[in-house]
This record gives structure tokens, C-alpha cells and sequence, in this order.
């Protein structure tokens, strides 16, 4: 899914988070909403050894080139886990963890990504290759 998808999603609840006055939280949720996505700046640059600075220019960049691997390593429903556990420890919101929920929601559904695909562990375990939707995957 495109970057400006995610800001448009991610904009009114960290907007809902400000009227309450939660201003750290507000920007964590618009950072893992949104900003999420500079990731991708990863693998662009593993292709083209170039940034592009822009998020709102980066996924077009990215439709231009495919090699066939999907590395993201901030995308994975362990990045979930891994922020739920840290809401209860440091005792913020679990807000945060429903921004980065939708967020992998949304790729799951904007870019035909499987369930289990967005896992960094699975990535991990096909060597990043991703499987499109039309491929057989084998679990």
C-alpha cells in the first residue's frame, strides 16, 4: 500500500490522540502508522543504491524495480507483539500497537500480501522471497 494510504489512515486517529492531549503518544501512533514505511527505503536502496527521500514518491519508485525479495524488517507481526509487550512495560498506550495493526492490516489488503507473509520470521525462512499471490506457498 501506498505511503499517503497510511498517512491518510494514520492522520485521524493520532488527530483524535492530540485533541486528548497525549502528544508523545499521538506521534508514536502517526510514526508507526505511517512513517513505518521508511523501511522500504531498505530495500530500494538493496536494488538501486539510491534513497528516495520523499514517502510519498517512494512507492512508485518501488513498483519500478522487482527482484522477487521482500526484506521490510519493520513490517512482521513479531514488530506487533514485540510493541504490545512494550505498552504494558512502560506503561504507554496500546493505541500505538492498533496504528501498527492497521497499518499491517492495510498491506495485507492493498498489496495481496498472505497472513503468515507478514512475518519477518517466515520472510526469513524463504530467503525473502515473496510468494506472489498466484504462486503455490508452501507451509
Amino acid at each position: 500500500m501506498k505511503s499517503r494510504y497510511h498517512f491518510l489512515v494514520s492522520l485521524p486517529l493520532s488527530i483524535s490522540i492530540l485533541f486528548q492531549k497525549n502528544i508523545p503518544i499521538a506521534f508514536l501512533c502517526m510514526l508507526v502508522g505511517w512513517l513505518v514505511d521508511a523501511d522500504h527505503e531498505i530495500d530500494h536502496f538493496i536494488y538501486t543504491k539510491r534513497f528516495v527521500i520523499n514517502p510519498f514518491k517512494l512507492g512508485n519508485e518501488l513498483t519500478k524495480q522487482w527482484s522477487g525479495k521482500l526484506y521490510i524488517p519493520l513490517h512482521g507481526w513479531e514488530i506487533l507483539y514485540l510493541i504490545i509487550i512494550a505498552s504494558s512495560v512502560f506503561n504507554f498506550s496500546f493505541l500505538v500497537a492498533t496504528a501498527y495493526f492497521f497499518h499491517l492490516v492495510m498491506d495485507i489488503i492493498g498489496n495481496d500480501i498472505k497472513l503468515l507473509e507478514m512475518s519477518i520470521l517466515v520472510r526469513w525462512s524463504r530467503n525473502w522471497v515473496r510468494r506472489l499471490p498466484f504462486q503455490s506457498i508452501n507451509l
